[in-house]
């Protein structure tokens, strides 16, 4: 069964998908999320580093719990605001429709339009549980059996990554493709991440943030994710949009 991680950069998309044979991973770039689902269209699953399925109103469960999670990496989250604030014409005006003390950051400010991209490529399409939300530092903080890690792009934090990826069986090639390879590191590290988590996805070992109520040992976390989306009505960004709706798993 074929799963991928995808991860966004300054040039679009770069998804790392591993096939379950033993074979070496493979590192795709594509220019849209639209573009990446046809590229991908024979993976299983997906799991995606960006926010998927914004509230109305309030912060969303999901981040403020992964974010306890990663204790002394949690700056690494970035806290989703309500869909009115993160679809302002700019980021002055985002700050001004914020609730006191709840200001969007720059950067989160700044990932809009990956997660526009993201909704507008899921919006009618059935089904959407095989796309499914992934945190790549939770992915790494289970991986190194809870242990903080060093930065990313640090030296130590850099290769302790790529360390635990290979113990993970995922051996990234040290050479790429000319497109491929001018993606950061530590961008084809989050996806080979996540990557990771959409292989326990589909083994049913993966964990969703906030944990569910039933228990995973009933069903694959694949099985549980796919009666949640056939239960869903409307397109993945109107299914989701419920408060507290929003899963990350890892």
């Amino acid at each position: 069964m074929r799963v991928a991680g995808i991860d966004g950069w300054r040039g679009g998309w770069v998804a790392v998908v591993l096939d379950g044979h033993g074979t070496g991973p493979a590192v795709r770039t594509f220019e849209t999320f639209e573009e990446g689902l046809s590229v991908l269209a024979d993976v299983a699953y997906m799991g995606v580093d960006i926010p998927m399925g914004l509230t109305d109103d309030g912060l969303r469960p999901c981040d403020i719990e992964a974010r306890k999670l990663l204790g002394s990496r949690r700056s690494t989250l970035f806290l989703v605001p309500p869909r009115e604030v993160l679809m302002a014409p700019d980021y002055k005006t985002a700050k001004r429709l914020s609730e006191p003390g709840r200001k969007p950051s720059l950067q989160m400010f700044g990932l809009r339009e990956k997660i526009l991209d993201v909704e507008k490529a899921l919006d009618g399409l059935s089904p959407t549980f095989r796309v499914f939300e992934a945190h790549p530092e939770l992915s790494f903080l289970k991986m190194a059996n809870g242990t903080p890690l060093a930065p990313k792009k640090s030296w130590n934090g850099l290769f302790r990554r790529v360390a635990l990826l290979r113990e993970a069986g995922i051996e990234l090639p040290s050479e790429l493709p000319l497109a491929e390879g001018l993606v950061p590191p530590d961008d084809i590290l989050d996806a080979a991440a996540v990557a990771w988590t959409a292989r326990r996805f589909s083994e049913g070992t993966a964990i969703p943030v906030p944990a569910r109520s039933q228990d995973l040992k009933e069903g694959s976390a694949a099985e549980v994710s796919a009666a949640e989306g056939s239960a869903a009505e409307g397109s993945a960004a109107e299914g989701s949009a419920a408060e507290g709706s929003a899963t990350i798993w890892y």
